[in-house]
């Protein structure tokens, strides 16, 4: 699946998600992604020996929401190459619990708001980006359980 448009989910759906993928490669080329509040999320993924790789599409985070979820199994691997993504207020960039999973970031993450996670993940975790949360109290660069 190749993602070049603009996908938009709207701030008046909670719990939404623009992108899902039970079993297919998500490549993101292009574009932007906003989501909602409230649990949304931009790129949700629950499949096995999935690849997620965005090189060009910008995500602009709702409060209280996921930019990437990876629930699937079996060495997910996800590839993270855009320039800049900005968290406000309880933002996950990415979340994986696959305990076999990659996540590969060159993306600069910062935040403007609180109780942030750039990356929380139970698996690898290779981090290339600068992630940048000095000004704000209770959130997490990187994590991994």
């Amino acid at each position: 699946m190749d993602i070049m448009q603009k996908i938009q989910v709207t701030e008046d759906r909670k719990c939404t998600i623009g992108i899902y993928s039970q079993n297919g490669n998500v490549n993101l080329t292009g574009g932007t992604i906003t989501t909602g509040t409230d649990e949304a999320v931009g790129v949700y993924t629950v499949g096995s020996g999935q690849t997620s790789a965005n090189s060009g599409t910008a995500f602009n985070i709702g409060n209280n929401s996921f930019g990437f979820v990876n629930v699937g199994t079996e060495k997910y691997n996800k590839i993270l190459k855009i320039s800049n993504v900005g968290l406000g207020d309880k933002n996950v960039y990415v979340y994986s619990s696959d305990t076999s999973g990659t996540v590969i970031n060159s993306t600069n993450i910062a935040s403007t708001g609180g109780q942030n996670y750039g990356i929380y993940s139970a698996g690898t975790v290779t981090n290339n980006g600068n992630i940048d949360f000095f000004k704000w109290f209770r959130k997490c660069g990187s994590l991994q359980y």
